[in-house]
Formats: structure tokens, C-alpha cells, sequence
């Protein structure tokens, strides 16, 4: 175990796992985390701590003793940074993702929460430029909503979005496209045969 005195009363120790290899059993290890913690704390001692959990040795007593928790994961989907106990504070829940780069350091991903940023729009119906859809939408889509459109292969979902796409540009909007399976030159293609003018609007950049 090493203690890095980094400031006056600030203490780092990595790791506080290694009590766990000079106590003869888990009410040793707690009495000894017990008095070293309480022995920082008299001094005035801001700690950071690590700790190494495994399913043979969680580490559920230093959780409790603490008053922050951030629990660091490696897995097959990559690295995520979870806030599990923030004691007086508030803190965005859930997984967040980082990288570990050689060169800058730490980088971290702050999970997205839509309804933490809220835009001001005005409540509106959306033409999908067809009469006989927006007649079965009463007017169309409304503006600030999420909707699927769903069926088999080849029945028409790309081609009706991307007529939605033309109109939004008729009302001088902007439009994205997420294509994860065509390329973008098959996609403007098919909309060159259904007079929906793909390559034009991306040109002009609508």
C-alpha cells in the first residue's frame, strides 16, 4: 500500500485491498480500515481511496464507511464510470463511458438525459407532402415527437422518410439521415427515382 500526501491534509492510498492481506479475517479488517480512517479523519484528512471488489471479496464494507463512491468497469462493451453515492449531493445516475488515452489522459462520456436540456418550439403539425398520409395523421406529425415507422424490408420505410426529409427542406429545415446499413450513394439513387431531389438538397446543404 502507498499513501501519497498530495496537499496538506489531503491523503491518496491505493489500495486500500492490500488491509485486506494483514487482517486474519473480515472483523479484523474492519476495525483496522476503522482506526485508519478514523485516525486521517481526526487530522482533518481529505481521502481517496481504491478498492479492488471481486465476487470473493466485495468490498461492501469500505462502501459503507464512505461517503463517495465511483465504480470503475472494464468489460466486453468497454470502460463505464458509474456514481454509486454522492452523500449530500446530487449526481446524474447510470453508466457513463470513458477512454484511457497515452496521450491526453482521461476522457469521459456523460450519459445523455434528453430531458435535461429542453427547447423552446412552437406546437405545430408536420406534412409528410402527401394528402392521403396527412389526412390519416389529421394534419401530420407533431413537431417535439418521436415516431416509428415500422414494417417488413422493401415496403417503403426509407423512401417515406426521406419524403418527409424533402419537405422539411421545402420549409427551409435541416434534416440527418443515419444510414447503418445502404451506402449514401444507393440512398440518393432510390430517391432520384421517386423525384425526391437527395443529391440537390445535400448540395445546397437543406
Amino acid at each position: 500500500m502507498t499513501i501519497e500526501k498530495l496537499k496538506p491534509n489531503r491523503v491518496v492510498i491505493d489500495s486500500m485491498t492490500q488491509f485486506r492481506y494483514l487482517a486474519t479475517d473480515v472483523f479484523q479488517f474492519r476495525k483496522q480500515v476503522l482506526s485508519f480512517l478514523r485516525f486521517l479523519n481526526e487530522n482533518n484528512a481529505t481521502v481517496l481511496f481504491t478498492s479492488e471488489a471481486s465476487g470473493d471479496a466485495p468490498d461492501d464494507d469500505l462502501r459503507f464507511l464512505s461517503d463517495g463512491i465511483i465504480e470503475l468497469i472494464f468489460s466486453d462493451i468497454g470502460r463505464t464510470l458509474e456514481i454509486k453515492k454522492y452523500r449530500g449531493s446530487d449526481f446524474i445516475p447510470g453508466k457513463h463511458y470513458y477512454e484511457i488515452h497515452s496521450d491526453k489522459g482521461f476522457t469521459l462520456y456523460p450519459r445523455l438525459l434528453p430531458v435535461e436540456k429542453k427547447i423552446d418550439f412552437t406546437f405545430q403539425k408536420l406534412s409528410f407532402g402527401i394528402p392521403e398520409i396527412d389526412e390519416l395523421l389529421y394534419g401530420g406529425i407533431e413537431r417535439g415527437t418521436v415516431t416509428i415507422i415500422s414494417g417488413p424490408s422493401g415496403c417503403g420505410k426509407t423512401t417515406l422518410g426521406l419524403q418527409f426529409i424533402k419537405e422539411a427542406a421545402g420549409r427551409g429545415e435541416r434534416s440527418v439521415l443515419y444510414s447503418f446499413e445502404e451506402p449514401l450513394e444507393k440512398i440518393i439513387e432510390r430517391a432520384q427515382a421517386v423525384n425526391i431531389p437527395l443529391k440537390d438538397m445535400i448540395n445546397k446543404k437543406t
